[in-house]
């Protein structure tokens, strides 16, 4: 037979293969391509990560463990070597991971982008001398396999970046709702409450403080989800020019201006999804910044109605 009359026997395979949307479905075109040529085979696909190795079908923890080592030898190789390896014919790595799958043959998945993973072929007495056609047959069954595992690696980073901006979306939406309502607020205390309430939901936080300046200090106007009834607040340092801070603790600081004066302090607590990042701390921060010039003028209109001078 021909190579082209092999690629014509596996096209149907080999296009499902192709098409497939996630690792496993990857992995069952694979093994059903290679199958029809080579006489019945299993595949395991192994697909390097940021995180450490994937396995489809997945292997026990403690295998993927003992594999570390083998792997990360192979990714090393891989930079400058790729080739059908078998058990005989392979480098330290190839062989070590060879030996622990129990297979045959290792297919290098090798994209544009670099090292993808690899397929681990077992099962089939023919694998033992696999004539040249077939090692062609192998290299296109890897290439489409390296090329949907990227195409994949793509989709699953556009959808991240999709949910990332429909969130900014929704968190722009709800700090734009609050600059609206805290615009026309004239009590104080309201324009705290409306801050902490909407900058917990921004955040994903359980519990929070706002306090607002009186003389030297900070009282505390608002709280939610604090251990104590009534409790206090010790920010670090923060000035209008550096007005955040995150704790080593993960606690959320933000200082809020008006006219060049401090209104007070919002604190919030550890994120429920994970450290803050500079987008969290950019929204609380613009969401000060507007309750900061709205407790200003409450202020001032509270102390006309008490018949004060109305400074701020």
């Amino acid at each position: 037979m021909t190579i082209i009359t092999h690629w014509n026997a596996t096209l149907q395979e080999a296009v499902a293969m192709a098409q497939a949307r996630d690792p496993e479905a990857l992995r069952q075109g694979a093994e059903a391509a290679l199958s029809r040529e080579l006489g019945g085979v299993q595949v395991r696909l192994l697909v390097w990560r940021a995180g450490g190795l994937e396995a489809y079908p997945e292997l026990a923890a403690d295998v993927v463990d003992d594999l570390v080592e083998p792997v990360a030898r192979l990714r090393e190789s891989y930079a400058t070597l790729i080739r059908v390896a078998t058990r005989t014919q392979g480098n330290a790595g190839e062989r070590q991971l060879l030996t622990r799958l129990d297979a045959e043959l290792l297919v290098p998945l090798q994209a544009p982008a670099g090292p993808m993973g690899a397929l681990a072929v077992a099962g089939a007495a023919s694998l033992a001398e696999v004539p040249e056609e077939r090692l062609a047959l192998m290299e296109f069954i890897a290439a489409l396999a390296a090329t949907a595992l990227e195409r994949m690696a793509r989709e699953q980073a556009l959808e991240a970046q999709q949910r990332h901006l429909e969130r900014r979306v929704r968190d722009l939406e709800k700090a734009l709702a609050l600059s609206a309502e805290v615009a026309t607020s004239l009590n104080a205390a309201g324009v705290a409450q409306a801050l902490l309430l909407n900058a917990l939901g921004l955040a994903t936080a359980s519990r929070g403080v706002v306090a607002l300046t009186e003389g030297d200090g900070l009282v505390v106007a608002t709280s939610r989800g604090m251990p104590s009834a009534d409790p206090t607040l010790a920010p670090p340092p923060l000035t209008e020019s550096a007005r955040t801070a995150v704790t080593p603790e993960g606690e959320l600081y933000v200082a809020f201006y008006a006219h060049g004066r401090q209104q007070g302090v919002l604190m919030l607590g550890k994120r429920v999804l994970g450290p803050y990042g500079p987008d969290e701390v950019h929204l609380v921060d613009g969401l000060a910044r507007h309750a900061g010039v709205a407790i200003a003028k409450a202020r001032a209109y509270e102390a006309l109605q008490r018949g004060g001078d109305g400074h701020l």
